[in-house]
């Protein structure tokens, strides 16, 4: 007979910790069923709620002391009405509480989630410190979690790329829990409330202090690694992790949460989970007819044909950015060759690439495709990539999103295609991020007047 500490979900529930009214609990999911951004913490308010705090909650983003310079927060409203795409003991391990993350997975192949219930009805301080152990707790079970992977990179000798972005992640989170010179009262003032007194969290951070990293260790970042750049954590996370953006990952959660919008938790199982048999695939890249003028002239422009077990898919994507993320990752594919993240936008990656796919070499490759794609577009090349690079790449991001959206859309008669012709974010050997999509390079149609492309490939990247 099983004692009550060995009682478990089918999701290995690790043990609850416990901090006087501060409760929070993990939970494995071994079936990966929710993928959400490991840095946004969403808040689940029933329709009863009061709109004044769902705002007051969303407006916790302006504040560092409690984004802790790294995290996000998101309101859900909850209608009572779960995802049937989640298992029943998931969600019967999630449902009592109201605050909801998914943690940095550790070595195993599984997903963890870390719960909360807040009591909204208690004074401000006490909410107010309910949430703040929370957002701690969180970073250190992240660091944690971190540690397991580093030892594991350790013991198999992963390279020393891989172990140093661990680590600095791991000095990430503690450093976001070590924050200086906050004031409780947040809460109350947003919520319009007189506030007594003011005083220093340090009860809630006392037990923080970051660990002296290794000699030398900070030399191998760049300068936003250096700087504990937000930006350069969640793009970490995003190529180690496997998980969507914001935008992605908050419909994904409000799908769970209200099965009216489960589409979009449905679609993203697609899309990460292999089926057992793979279908016929072939892709052509080609111009299509996508209107018909008034005068019966066709409006053509380049988009992309799937062949699915002989029934035939054409798809023309909304943006550039979609069009040129897809068709760069297509004719990598194509050629044997990796379509990496930082050839883009700088992504705190690429130094330790090899000789052709250093930053700064795929200039001139980009711009010839963009002009193959576009040859009569008034934007020029330049402006393009200037605001991919301008923006840290959220146009690429979101292109990845919404061209993967409008894949699961198109293919929907052929969803076992959609693994395989979704654009997915993955790492190689040293832990540099590149886009991959899983059709076979001999199933890939590029039309002649682009073929320039793989045969000039190493001219174009100055080799």
């Amino acid at each position: 007979m099983q004692t009550e500490s060995r009682r478990m979900y089918s999701y290995a529930e690790v043990q609850p910790i416990v901090y006087k009214k501060y409760f929070m609990k993990i939970i494995k999911d071994e079936q990966r069923q929710i993928n959400l951004y490991p840095l946004v913490i969403y808040f689940v308010l029933s329709s009863k709620d009061s709109k004044e705090r769902a705002e007051a909650l969303n407006k916790l983003n302006k504040y560092q002391g409690f984004t802790r310079g790294i995290f996000k927060f998101q309101t859900i409203e909850h209608v009572g009405k779960y995802s049937e795409e989640v298992s029943s003991e998931l969600t019967d391990a999630i449902k009592r509480y109201n605050m909801f993350v998914r943690l940095v997975d550790d070595n195993s192949d599984a997903f963890y989630y870390a719960v909360h219930n807040v009591n909204f009805n208690l004074s401000a301080d006490e909410v107010e410190y309910s949430i703040q152990k929370f957002i701690v707790e969180v970073c250190k079970q992240n660091i944690k979690q971190l540690a397991s992977r580093d030892t594991e990179y350790s013991l198999h000798g992963v390279s020393p790329e891989k172990q140093t972005a661990v680590r600095q992640m791991q000095q990430s989170f503690r450093e976001a829990m070590t924050l200086r010179g906050y004031k409780h009262g947040l809460w109350a003032r947003l919520l319009g409330e007189e506030v007594l007194e003011t005083r220093p969290i340090a009860s809630i951070t006392k037990d923080g202090n970051a660990r002296e990293m290794p000699k030398g260790f900070t030399e191998k970042f760049e300068k936003a690694a250096k700087n504990n750049n937000p930006q350069y954590l969640w793009s970490w996370l995003e190529s180690m992790t496997g998980a969507p953006g914001k935008e992605e990952s908050d419909e994904i959660a409000k799908g769970y949460y209200n099965k009216k919008y489960a589409p979009s938790l449905k679609r993203d199982q697609r899309r990460r989970t292999q089926p057992k048999e793979k279908p016929a695939i072939s892709v052509e890249l080609k111009l299509i007819v996508k209107t018909m003028l008034k005068s019966g002239r066709e409006k053509k422009e380049f988009g992309f044909v799937f062949t699915v077990n002989d029934e035939v898919f054409p798809v023309c994507f909304g943006s550039k950015d979609q069009t040129m993320l897809y068709a760069c990752t297509l004719l990598r594919q194509k050629m044997g060759e990796k379509m990496y993240l930082h050839e883009f936008f700088n992504n705190s990656k690429g130094c330790s690439s090899k000789a052709k796919f250093k930053r700064g070499k795929s200039e001139k490759w980009l711009k010839a495709v963009y002009e193959a794609i576009f040859p009569n577009d008034a934007r020029e090349f330049s402006d393009w990539i200037g605001k991919v690079r301008e923006t840290r790449g959220r146009p690429l991001n979101q292109g990845k999103s919404q061209s993967s959206k409008r894949i699961e859309e198109i293919l929907d008669s052929q969803s076992s295609a959609i693994y395989f012709c979704s654009v997915s974010t993955r790492e190689d050997e040293i832990g540099d991020s590149f886009y991959d999509i899983k059709i076979h390079p001999e199933k890939i149609v590029i039309p002649e007047n682009m073929q320039f492309l793989i045969d000039e490939f190493n001219d174009l990247m100055g080799i």
